[in-house]
Order: C-alpha cells, then sequence, then structure tokens
C-alpha cells in the first residue's frame, strides 16, 4: 500500500508532508530536552506529538482512499478519526496551560467524538456514497465549530493565567488562531483538489510548535522572578565575607577594651554594612549610584580601621544614574583584598565622570597587579564575574580590566544612559 500511494500522489505532496513531518520531530526533539516544563505537562506535548503524527499519516491515507474509484469502508473509519483528532489537539493545549478538570472542554470534546463516532453508522456527520463520494451531513461542521469554540477558550485560558506585561507577547496566540482559521478555510475552498497532507493539518502542526515555545517562553518569565531572588541570595552571601565578618568582630572585641568610642563608630558602621547587604534582597534590579558610592564608602571606612596604611580616595563628578547593586563595592573590596593590602602607601582610587552616552566609573590601585590572561582562565574570582555579568544584561554596560604585575589594576565600568546591548568583552577578571 505504501508504495501505491507514494505513486499515487506528486512530488509536491510528498515533499509537503515529508516537510510536516520533519517540523513535527523537530518539535519533539525540543519537548525532550526542556527542563522547564513540569513532567506532567511534557507528557501532554508528548501526547499531542503523536497525536499530530497520527493526523498527518490519517491524511495521507485518507487522500489515497479517496483517490480510488471503488468505496472502501476503512475510509469513513480514517476521516471519522481526523475529525475527532484536531480538537483534541486543541483542548491538550488548554490542559497544558492550566492543568485542571475544564468540563466545558471535556463536554465539547465529548459531543464532537460521539458525532463523528457514529460516522459508520449514521450520516448525521457526512457519508461516503457507493461511487466515493464525500457527502457531508446536518453535523457536517461540528469539528470546525468546536475547534473555534476551544481556540477561543484557549486565548482565555492563556490570558489569564500568564501575566503578559509585553503587549508583544500576544502576538504568537492571535498568529495561531489566524493560521488554524485560513488552513480551515483553504480546505474548504481547495477541497475538491488532492491533498496528501491539508492545510488544516499542516497549520495545526506549525501553531503547536508556536505555541510550546510561547508556553515555554511564558514559563520562564513566571519564574523570573524566583530566579532573581535567588540570584539576589547568591550575591548577598558572596560578599558578606566570613572572614570579614570575623575580622571585623575581633577588631571591635579589641577596640572595646583599648578605644571604646572607636568601638562604638565601628559597630555603627558593621551595622550598616550588614543590613545593606541584606536589603539588596529587597531592591530593585538597578539603584542610584549615590546609594551604591554610600555603601561602599561604609565598606571602606571598616577596612582602614583594620588597614590604618591604605587610603581610598573618591573623585566622583556624577551621579545621577542607576546601576545594579553591590557593583562598585565588590571592586573596591577586590582592590584592597587582593591589591593593596601589604603594599607601602597602598591606595585605591575611585573616580566618576560623565562622558558622552555614558557613565564611567573606574577603580583604580597601585597594587600588587597580575596577569590578566591567566586568571581570566582560572575561573577564580566568581563575584567580580557576577558584577560583570549583571552589569551586561541589566543595563547594557562593559566592564574591564587592565592590569600590571607590579604597577596594580584598573577596572572601568561603563553604564550607557539608555538601555543597550552590552559589548560582551571578553572576561578579563582576576
Amino acid at each position: 500500500m505504501v508504495h501505491e500511494i507514494f505513486a499515487a500522489n506528486s512530488v509536491n505532496s510528498i515533499t509537503v508532508a515529508f516537510a510536516t513531518l520533519l517540523y513535527l520531530v523537530g518539535f519533539f526533539v525540543s519537548i525532550c530536552i526542556d527542563n522547564y516544563i513540569e513532567n506532567k505537562r511534557k507528557n501532554i506535548l508528548i501526547t499531542i506529538f503523536i497525536l499530530l503524527a497520527s493526523l498527518i499519516v490519517q491524511n495521507i491515507l485518507e487522500d489515497y482512499l479517496g483517490s480510488r474509484e471503488e468505496f472502501s469502508p476503512l475510509r469513513v473509519y480514517v476521516s471519522a478519526f481526523g475529525y475527532i483528532i484536531r480538537p483534541l489537539v486543541i483542548a491538550l493545549f488548554i490542559f497544558i496551560v492550566e492543568y485542571r478538570a475544564h468540563i466545558f472542554v471535556i463536554a465539547i470534546i465529548s459531543f464532537n467524538t460521539i458525532v463523528y463516532a457514529s460516522s459508520p453508522f449514521t450520516d448525521i456527520a457526512f457519508t461516503i456514497t457507493e461511487e466515493n463520494h464525500f457527502t457531508g451531513g446536518p453535523l457536517r461542521y461540528t469539528c470546525m465549530i468546536c475547534s473555534i469554540i476551544l481556540i477561543a477558550y484557549l486565548l482565555i485560558i492563556s490570558l489569564k493565567t500568564y501575566d503578559l506585561k509585553n503587549k508583544r507577547d500576544l502576538v504568537i496566540p492571535v498568529f495561531n488562531i489566524g493560521i488554524v482559521v485560513l488552513g480551515t478555510y483553504l480546505d474548504t475552498n481547495v477541497g475538491s483538489q488532492r491533498q496528501a497532507v491539508t492545510f488544516l493539518t499542516v497549520a495545526m502542526t506549525v501553531s503547536s510548535v508556536l505555541y510550546y515555545r510561547w508556553i515555554s517562553l511564558q514559563f520562564v518569565r513566571m519564574h523570573e522572578k524566583d530566579f532573581a531572588a535567588e540570584q539576589r541570595i547568591k550575591i548577598m552571601m558572596t560578599q558578606i565575607q566570613p572572614h570579614f565578618l570575623y575580622n571585623t568582630l575581633s577588631t571591635i572585641q579589641a577596640l572595646c577594651l583599648t578605644n571604646p568610642e572607636e568601638a562604638y563608630s565601628i559597630t555603627g558602621k558593621f551595622g550598616k554594612y550588614l543590613r545593606r547587604n541584606i536589603d539588596s534582597l529587597e531592591e530593585p534590579e538597578l539603584i542610584p549610584f549615590e546609594n551604591e558610592l554610600e555603601h561602599t564608602r561604609t565598606y571602606t571606612d571598616i577596612e582602614k580601621i583594620r588597614f590604618p596604611d591604605i587610603t581610598v580616595d573618591y573623585i566622583v563628578e556624577d551621579s545621577d544614574f542607576s546601576l545594579p547593586l553591590l557593583t562598585v563595592q565588590p571592586i573596591v573590596e577586590n582592590s584592597i583584598r587582593h591589591g593593596i593590602r601589604g603594599v607601602e602607601n597602598g591606595t585605591v582610587t575611585v573616580n566618576v565622570k560623565k562622558q558622552p552616552g555614558c557613565h564611567v566609573i573606574t577603580v583604580a590601585d597601585n597594587g600588587t597587579g597580575f596577569d590578566v590572561a591567566s586568571y581570566s582562565k582560572s575561573g577564580t574570582h566568581i563575584g567580580m564575574q557576577n558584577v560583570k555579568e549583571r552589569i551586561e544584561k541589566m543595563c547594557g554596560g562593559t566592564l574591564t580590566v587592565e592590569s600590571e604585575i607590579g604597577k596594580g589594576t584598573t577596572v572601568t565600568i561603563i553604564i550607557p544612559d539608555t538601555e543597550k546591548e552590552g559589548d560582551g568583552n571578553e572576561d578579563n577578571m582576576r
């Protein structure tokens, strides 16, 4: 029979069927490797793949049976199967969006199934004459009407379930409805011509893939707040270094005996530093530069009590902009810990100035320096790498590092006036 089917169809028809099937296979592969979707929804998607694949086979077989001169009772069952499957695929997408018992959807699917399952015994939906001609019955359009109702319901459920902050997110659902309606219209108007795979089957395959990607996007966006919260916790824990806490508390303990007033002062600053890190969990993604500068000053004031020989200078000519939280302070901390500690007259200079179209922050030290290439490959200083990534992704800025052994290190941050894509400079963090 397979050879007869190929012989009965044109090369174009076979090409369309093959391309649709390949597209569907791509859909299946995407489902299998998607780690964002829950297992229950993934199982539904796999079921959709199976139904669509069987629908393609049904289309080819129905076209073959319809082209024969003699009537075959098998054609009735094959045609009824196609009419039952189409609305079922749409219904399954509804269960993906909102996984619960949709009595309304179940009722529509049940009605459609009963109408077409009765085709071998009644002519209420369609009948096939002894001359092998398809003739519609009084409920011929049940499948189309049920599909349109389910598509409308799918759109409503999607809009209610997902928080669409961007109106462009509506493009895919609306486009899917359009191509399914268009596929139905084309099938209705070219029904007398040979079609190995119907327009509606192609439209449903394409819309299924697009709608799956749309759902995946919405799943990711729904969890963005959770991802952001987790990221904030990681940032906070990275910045509150255990050794820094221990050393600061030890300093306060010693000062309580030798200089109570100084101990009182550093305790207040230490508490302010800790509260700023904890408050970072609730801060917006971008904060005013002045807030970040204040936090940096608090940190350096504590460090200068422990290491009175270090110097931190601030040259701030520009402060009217925003940047990711915990951005400058980690860089200054890096310069102190890995650069100027133990260096005679060690100095860190924080310079902030405005340039055309951007704000430039420079953190320079005259410390030990390092080999930029070797540190870039080593994967150390994850905290600094975190700063670089957040600057690039959250405000479209860049972070670059220049260093020379024995002479010091300069870190330059460029924050654009408007949101742009980052330049994606090669990571030179130590």
